[in-house]
């Protein structure tokens, strides 16, 4: 509900999702962005929360967030592009998206091309180490990448102890920036409906309305960094309708739980894990596949990865030949179930963006044990003799990914497949050296 000179509304009117989730960023949240969470439950709206702290608070690190009979409430994903992770509640009939990364507020606030809701209850990255500033001091920067139409959420949780963060005009409607004015909705009041708040019991703001004139960028540029799905083109959406993604890999699934749980209750001196019991995925199955088919009829939203390939067919073993970095195609050899066989630093970046490519991934360096291929040289005068057959003898998938290697020439690489003898079916070679792999050489 919401207060304004005394009188009382039914609802806060905060904006609508049409053809896109509605982007809601809350900077510096802390352990309080449960509250602008349990707001856009209320609202029951697709959208999609951004927390940028220095020192995130994600929901799979303790003390762990649970729903109200001890499960998991928020089950991880795919991590966004660059830094962070990424939540979902499976449970919900509407698409939502947690996504905590750890920046400075101000800095990720400015990396959003535009803003549906901001929710605001710590000003200090926007006050420039200066607490005492008020409102309209940092209000101008703050409504800079709100929307024409858009909300501005004041939560009053510090008011007594920084009453200047709410010190503004008295007046409805005031102007902040050249094209920026703002209208006082009235002060709003939320219930807690999904997490609790160990602080509070429920949420009280001050509300504003956007009216902005400037250009702004667009929005699904930002989604395609935060969701694989709307990195794929039309084809790859095709085959992720029949593949719905899991949870995180390095968290502890159901069976692993419940294991530990009947150890404990058969020897009590094994403990209980203290993660609440798991959910069984990310995502609804038949929400999912419809989700994925509203991309696949409104390409306009997709941001596909370009892919600079050239093919070639090496006695009966298809040889792709990318020019680009391999982490930025990771999404792609995922559903391509393709095994990876990279030095330890390469491996660890493509993990880093797709974890479930871990699976199939060949350990080429392990730090203890048993080394594959002894005395590696990856290239050089004195490279690997038939590093190409060693790199392939030790696949995990009938399709193998891995980055330039040997001389880079594909008369060596079309020797070398030649006289390989096993269950090969591609070969993908990643090259960022314009001179690598050249046409020219091959004919």
């Amino acid at each position: 509900m919401m207060w304004k000179n005394n009188q009382l509304f039914t609802e806060v009117p905060l904006p609508k999702a049409s053809d896109c989730p509605l982007i809601v960023v809350h900077p510096a949240a802390g352990g309080n962005y449960l509250a602008s969470w349990n707001i856009m439950i209320e609202h029951g709206q697709p959208f999609v929360l951004i927390c940028d702290d220095v020192n995130p608070h994600f929901p799979d690190m303790w003390p762990y967030h649970s729903d109200d009979i001890g499960g998991e409430y928020f089950a991880r994903i795919a991590d966004p592009v660059g830094i962070g992770a990424a939540y979902r509640n499976p449970d919900l009939s509407f698409q939502n998206l947690l996504v905590h990364r750890a920046m400075d507020g101000k800095e990720g606030y400015l990396s959003i091309p535009e803003i549906d809701i901001l929710y605001l209850d710590w000003l200090t990255p926007f006050t420039e180490d200066d607490n005492r500033k008020s409102f309209m001091d940092c209000i101008a920067l703050m409504a800079s990448r709100v929307k024409d139409g858009g909300i501005i959420i004041l939560d009053k949780k510090h008011q007594n102890a920084c009453p200047q963060w709410f010190d503004f005009p008295e007046d409805d409607d005031f102007d902040v920036a050249d094209g920026i004015s703002l209208i006082h909705l009235g002060k709003g009041e939320w219930p807690i409906l999904s997490l609790e708040i160990s602080y509070t019991k429920e949420i009280a703001a001050e509300v504003f309305s956007v009216s902005n004139s400037n250009q702004l960028g667009n929005a699904d540029d930002f989604l395609a960094t935060l969701m694989v799905e709307r990195r794929m083109d039309v084809a790859s959406l095709e085959m992720m309708r029949r593949r719905i993604p899991q949870r995180w890999n390095d968290h502890p699934d159901r069976d692993y739980w419940i294991e530990r749980y009947l150890d404990h209750l058969d020897i009590p001196s094994i403990p209980e894990l203290d993660y609440p019991y798991p959910l069984s995925g990310p995502w609804d199955a038949d929400r999912y596949r419809d989700w994925v088919q509203s991309l696949i009829d409104e390409p306009h939203h997709l941001r596909p990865v370009e892919r600079n390939s050239k093919e070639y067919m090496f006695d009966g073993i298809k040889t792709t030949i990318i020019h680009g970095d391999i982490v930025d195609h990771v999404d792609w050899l995922f559903l391509k179930d393709a095994s990876l066989i990279l030095r330890n630093k390469q491996l660890r970046a493509c993990l880093a963006r797709c974890l479930a490519l871990k699976v199939k991934a060949v350990k080429l360096q392990p730090k203890w044990g048993f080394q594959p291929i002894t005395s590696l040289k990856w290239s050089g005068e004195d490279v690997t003799q038939n590093l190409t057959q060693k790199l392939l003898n030790l696949t995990l998938s009938p399709v193998v990914a891995t980055i330039v290697h040997g001389d880079a020439s594909l008369a060596q690489l079309k020797s070398e497949l030649q006289a390989f003898d096993g269950p090969l079916e591609e070969l993908i070679i990643f090259h960022l050296d314009e001179d690598d792999y050249h046409d020219d050489e091959y004919q």
